[in-house]
């Protein structure tokens, strides 16, 4: 359950209600974590900040390995409403979340995904120098700005969604039995 409300369209100022006619405009529904951030002209401009990344993401690695690169961080970061955005995104493009191979950048994205979540647990004893050494060895200093830039971003939308309890959008209850058991396997593999 969310701690906070959503804003309310009637209600909302002239600014917001143009931020919210050009999300239908675009996208063709404000999700409830939009909804939620409408509430703050300045909190809503800072977070969709996240989409001109996401497009320099797609942009270097492609739709799915930039899915599969989020999901990642948000499984990681126990997000369940990015987690589940982003196995709908997968199953959208026809990748089983749970069981599909990586390509070569996606693994490596995912080891990154890794690296971020350990490092924001205080957990330092990653191995930095060998991710890093790969990393460079395939993106330049500009795509890494900009990927290490969209998965902060993707963090910070994690700890808005998760910190405030935004609700899970109806389209996405269908992931919820597998990302459970999902988390279930995981949590025994680490016993």
């Amino acid at each position: 359950m969310s701690r906070v409300g959503h804003a309310n369209y009637e209600t909302a100022s002239a600014e917001m209600r143009a931020a919210w006619d050009s999300e239908m405009s675009e996208r063709g529904r404000v999700t409830n974590m939009k909804r939620t951030l409408l509430q703050s002209e300045p909190a809503y401009a800072a977070y969709m900040g996240w989409y001109p990344l996401w497009d320099e993401l797609e942009k270097r690695v492609g739709h799915r390995a930039a899915a599969v690169f989020a999901h990642a961080i948000s499984a990681r970061n126990g997000c369940v409403l990015c987690t589940l955005y982003f196995r709908k995104e997968l199953d959208e493009a026809g990748i089983a979340p749970d069981a599909f191979t990586t390509t070569p950048d996606e693994a490596l994205l995912v080891r990154l995904a890794e690296s971020m979540a350990a490092e924001s647990a205080g957990d330092t004893t990653s191995k930095k120098e060998d991710l890093w050494k790969d990393l460079k060895a395939r993106f330049s200093d500009l795509d890494l700005v900009n990927i290490v830039g969209c998965s902060a971003m993707m963090l910070a939308v994690n700890a808005f969604n998760s910190t405030l309890g935004v609700e899970v959008d109806k389209e996405l209850e269908r992931f919820l039995p597998s990302l459970r058991t999902a988390q279930r396997q995981a949590a025994n593999e680490t016993t």
